[in-house]
């Protein structure tokens, strides 16, 4: 039988001051499969092998939409800081964001540069390393990428960049177009994905501020526990998204 792609949903998220996404609808990249692009950098036997085929199906690069160098310090209370250039201070306090608290080892922030990801069915979401891009060496090289994964069907919330950096001596410099992380989708029975860009509506702003301050306020949940809380929330907002059809075939 014929396994019809599952379908899956993807926006740019408003930043810190406002509601909707402005010039992120422009700036944003579409999410690029992996494995096309890994093949355009190389010409490489292993890249007919089906194991390393599969590893990469439904796979995507998501990528930097804008020029930025980050930079690190202390302060004069022996406090660590990170710095960026020419942007300035709105577009730091909206899409960089550093925490004394994870900061007592290693240097580490996240790039806000969100993407929200939805479905009807599950579907498990990976983040990973980017490890076969090329041209990395003022960016990714020098970073411990965080990973992580969750089912987009059961939580919605968006995703960005994250890492530690391994030298802080040394900027960390994205040009837009970077690679900044793979993302692989992994549906039931391994279906091929269909990436379909769609608008932040109202009702998925909620549905996120739900899921993203819950951790605030019930902590240590692992994500089974976080799948049940959300469901109903989670139900609503897709009954509402995902349009019903009709079981007799006619259409409006």
């Amino acid at each position: 039988m014929f396994n019809k792609p599952v379908d899956i949903y993807w926006t740019p998220v408003m930043n810190k001051d406002g509601n909707d996404p402005t010039w992120e609808n422009l700036a944003w990249f579409e999410p690029e499969p992996a494995f096309k692009r890994i093949a355009s950098q190389r010409d490489s036997t292993f890249l007919k092998c089906p194991v390393v085929q599969d590893y990469y199906k439904n796979t995507f690069v998501i990528k930097s939409p804008v020029d930025v160098t980050i930079t690190t310090g202390v302060d004069v209370h022996g406090k660590k800081f990170i710095q960026t250039n020419r942007m300035g201070q709105k577009f730091y306090d909206n899409f960089v964001h550093f925490k004394e608290e994870d900061n007592k080892t290693f240097y580490m922030f996240t790039l806000g540069y969100n993407y929200l990801f939805v479905t009807k069915e599950s579907c498990l979401m990976e983040m990973l390393v980017p490890n076969m891009e090329v041209g990395t060496e003022d960016n990714i090289d020098n970073m411990r990428i965080l990973t992580g994964q969750f089912d987009i069907s059961k939580w919605i919330r968006p995703v960005h960049f994250g890492g530690e950096i391994k030298d802080p001596s040394k900027p960390i410099v994205f040009k837009r177009g970077d690679p900044l992380m793979y993302l692989r989708f992994t549906p039931h029975n391994n279906k091929k994905v269909n990436m379909i860009r769609t608008e932040f509506t109202d009702d998925m702003r909620k549905t996120v501020e739900s899921c993203v301050a819950l951790k605030h306020f019930v902590s240590n949940n692992n994500m089974e526990q976080n799948y049940t809380m959300a469901q109903a929330t989670v139900k609503f907002f897709k009954d509402k998204f995902f349009p019903k059809k009709c079981p007799f075939g006619f259409k409006k």
